[in-house]
C-alpha cells in the first residue's frame, strides 16, 4: 500500500489585491448641492450648503478571493466614511464637517456662507459652485490575513465633485436728502 500525501496548501492570497478588489468596488454618489436660498441669494445674506444626508451616508462593500483565484480564502470589507466636502464657493473656498445640513435643522455641523461681491462682478450670470467630498476609507480582513489585519486604504480620498448654478445678486439703496 503506497500512502498518499496531502495535497499541498493553496497559497496565501495577496491582501493588497484583494483591497484594491474592494476599493474598485465603492460606488461614489456625485453629490446634489442644496443651497438656501434656492437659486438666487444675495451679498451679505447667510447662505446655506448641504448635500442629502443618503449621499453622505457610509458605504460598506466586500470582495473576497479563494479556491476559484486558486488561493487560500480571505474577504476584505471596506467602509468609506464621510470626513468633510470641499466647497468652491468661486470667490472663496470652505471646508464643513459632513454633509452641512439643511437651513440649520436637522443633525450635523451648518454650513453657511456670506457672500462678498455679486456674480456680476466677477463677470459671470451665476457662480458654479462646487462640492467635493472627502472619504476616510477603512479595511478589515477575514480569512486568512496579515498580521493586523485591518488598516486604511486612503486617509483622504476625494470623490466626484457635484456642481450647482447659483446667482448672486446684490441690493443697492439710495439714500436722499431730507
Amino acid at each position: 500500500m503506497t500512502e498518499v500525501e496531502d495535497p499541498p496548501e493553496a497559497p496565501l492570497p495577496d491582501t493588497a489585491d484583494t483591497i484594491a478588489k474592494a476599493f474598485n468596488q465603492i460606488e461614489f454618489p456625485v453629490p446634489t448641492i442644496e443651497t438656501s436660498p434656492e437659486a438666487k441669494t444675495y451679498v451679505r445674506m447667510k447662505t446655506s450648503f448641504w448635500i442629502p444626508e443618503d449621499e453622505a451616508d457610509d458605504i460598506t462593500v466586500q470582495a473576497s478571493v479563494g479556491a476559484a483565484e486558486g488561493v487560500q480564502p480571505q474577504t476584505i470589507t471596506a467602509t468609506a466614511e464621510l470626513k468633510y466636502v470641499l466647497w468652491d464657493l468661486v470667490e472663496d473656498e470652505m471646508i464643513c464637517e459632513g454633509p452641512g445640513r439643511p437651513n440649520g435643522e436637522g443633525p450635523g455641523e451648518e454650513c453657511d456662507y456670506y457672500f462678498k461681491t455679486s456674480s456680476a462682478y466677477h463677470g459671470m450670470e451665476e457662480f458654479e459652485i462646487t462640492a467635493t467630498p472627502y472619504w476616510h476609507i477603512a479595511w478589515t480582513c477575514a480569512g486568512v490575513c496579515p498580521d493586523g489585519a485591518a488598516g486604511i486604504v486612503d486617509a483622504e480620498y476625494a470623490s466626484p465633485a457635484g456642481e450647482v448654478e447659483l446667482l448672486v445678486d446684490e441690493i443697492q439703496t439710495e439714500a436722499k436728502d431730507n
